[in-house]
């Protein structure tokens, strides 16, 4: 009875061994992870932080192009009043031509 005992102890005893081990090397690559993560977290804080310079350095420029873009605007509804003047004065000129041709015998 005393061999079965000590088998029973013994093979509780490589259990438990055997859970710890396992539990520490969970804990280690667990460990690890985290320190990974942290890492590549601060990376990637940098990147983001980097792009939002980017960003703010393009909305600045976006400013001037934003004065820009207003001036063109008002050169274009210029030229489109001009234009729809130039046609006003065409189609008069188109009315009148077509009057005095009704005037004019054919052949």
């Amino acid at each position: 009875m005393s061999t079965l005992v000590w088998c029973a102890v013994g093979f509780c005893l490589f259990a438990v061994v055997a859970g710890i081990a396992l539990a520490a090397a969970n804990a280690l690559r667990g460990w690890r992870r985290l320190k990974a993560l942290r890492k590549g977290g601060l990376q990637t804080i940098t990147d983001l932080t980097g792009r939002v310079e980017t960003l703010e350095r393009r909305l600045t420029g976006l400013g001037s192009r934003i004065g820009e873009l207003d001036e063109s605007i008002g050169s274009l509804n210029l030229s489109l009043a001009r234009a729809k003047v130039l046609l006003g004065a065409l189609q008069e000129v188109q009315e009148t031509f077509a009057s005095v041709r009704a005037f004019v015998p054919t052949k």
